[in-house]
């Protein structure tokens, strides 16, 4: 399976927020970034009815390849030219262990995790630390 990456983080960021990537069918409808952390709320097309969406974390960093074709992630961003960006992606159902998604989101996407949510107001009732 070809592995998604680009030359730069503010092409990847781009390609995340317009939805140029092959991995989801989506529209990020609300976005935020935090150094090399971008929350996104997507709203996914459901043929049956109502669209859906999702708070999604894109954890961003550069990867490289080894002379044995390893692959090997580095985070946070590896300066080097030869490396190039990509991304991790984590879903609010996943429990992301961040709690820096901006507050507002919770109010766009239905909640499936309440705990990582507590967490979330948590976070920010203690100034965002």
């Amino acid at each position: 399976m070809p592995i998604e990456h680009w030359r730069t983080k503010a092409y990847l960021i781009d390609a995340l927020i317009e939805d140029r990537t092959k991995s989801v069918v989506r529209k990020s409808i609300a976005h935020s970034q935090h150094e090399d952390m971008l929350w996104s709320v997507w709203e996914i097309p459901n043929p049956e009815g109502e669209p859906r969406r999702k708070i999604v974390c894109h954890l961003l960093g550069t990867f490289r390849f080894t002379e044995s074709d390893d692959l090997v992630m580095d985070f946070p961003g590896n300066p080097d030219q030869n490396c190039r960006w990509g991304y991790k992606l984590l879903y609010e159902a996943d429990h992301p262990p961040y709690y820096n998604c901006p507050i507002d989101f919770l109010d766009l996407a239905p909640e499936v995790n309440a705990p990582w949510r507590r967490a979330v107001r948590s976070y920010y009732a203690r100034g965002g630390k």
